[in-house]
């Protein structure tokens, strides 16, 4: 077998030959940095003993949550995983029991909740974009991505094909979405598709949702404008990304087939959906249960 190196040298190199999505590596790249050779970058990689990175999980723990730490493992594991068998024989991430990651604390508006921010919303050039990320569900990047071309109001509805993401040296491009599952058509409704239609005759932008100079909006910015809408509405504040769980919970609240919403979603199998709003389930089940008892009661 070849030396062994060290975890820094090997992960540098490792991250230098990968061929990954942007997004995919900035997330690698953050990770070694952030929480993997500050820890054990000294050690050889033919160090790792189980004990080792168990003693790392501990530590990491006590600093960021189990989604960061097993993140981090994940990435370990990916590069240590091409030393085999050269440089080492087996990878010694898989000797241990992967970190679990913290159950998702996801928040969504009640109908009325969504309603009072759409209508404060209604008074800024923000509305269409609000108005759709609350009725589709679609996810901020594919949104801020989305073309003018991928529009088709006479149906209507949009094609989602490109998303906001941020490239290996951390500025915001325009590229594919991530998966096939994520390239969808989404329908709008009536209202949406007003409001749509009415904010596209505001610009001539290539983006649909576009600052004044036709670049994309940051999503920090969106994050102030969405807090003080929020603020002045009277609802609970949620981040950005909870719009596309208040769409998720409304529409199965609203007796929406689970496969209808993982379609709309985005996601590769209903099964996701399911896992995700599970916290949805005793109400429908308790409304098919009155349904059924209705219908046999006459």
């Amino acid at each position: 077998m070849l030396h062994a190196p060290s975890v820094s040298t090997f992960l540098g190199e490792w991250l230098a030959r990968t061929s990954v999505r942007d997004t995919t590596y900035r997330h690698y790249a953050g990770n070694v940095t952030r929480y993997i050779s500050p820890f054990i970058g000294d050690r050889r990689i033919d160090d790792l003993a189980p004990d080792i990175l168990r003693a790392w999980h501990t530590d990491l723990r006590t600093l960021v949550s189990g989604t960061t730490t097993q993140h981090a493992h994940i990435t370990l594991s990916a590069a240590l995983g091409t030393a085999v068998p050269h440089i080492l024989p087996v990878n010694p991430c898989r000797l241990v029991r992967a970190p679990r990651r913290d159950t998702a604390e996801m928040q969504a508006w009640t109908p009325d909740e969504a309603r009072r921010f759409l209508s404060v919303a209604g008074t800024t050039p923000l509305h269409a974009l609000f108005r759709v990320a609350v009725t589709t569900g679609m996810r901020r990047g594919e949104m801020l991505g989305l073309s003018r071309r991928a529009v088709d109001l006479s149906v209507p509805g949009a094609a989602v094909q490109r998303a906001l993401v941020q490239d290996r040296s951390g500025a915001w491009v325009i590229g594919d979405v991530k998966t096939a599952s994520s390239r969808r058509f989404l329908y709008f409704d009536a209202t949406t598709a007003i409001v749509v239609a009415h904010h596209l005759t505001t610009h001539d932008h290539d983006l649909v949702f576009a600052r004044t100079d036709g670049r994309p909006y940051s999503p920090s910015a969106l994050r102030g404008q969405m807090r003080r809408i929020a603020a002045e509405a009277g609802v609970q504040q949620i981040r950005f990304h909870d719009m596309r769980h208040t769409a998720a919970t409304l529409m199965l609240r609203n007796q929406e087939s689970p496969h209808v919403v993982a379609r709309r979603l985005g996601h590769a199998s209903v099964a996701t959906t399911l896992r995700l709003y599970a916290h949805v389930s005793p109400d429908m089940q308790m409304d098919a249960a009155q349904r059924l008892g209705d219908l046999l009661d006459g």
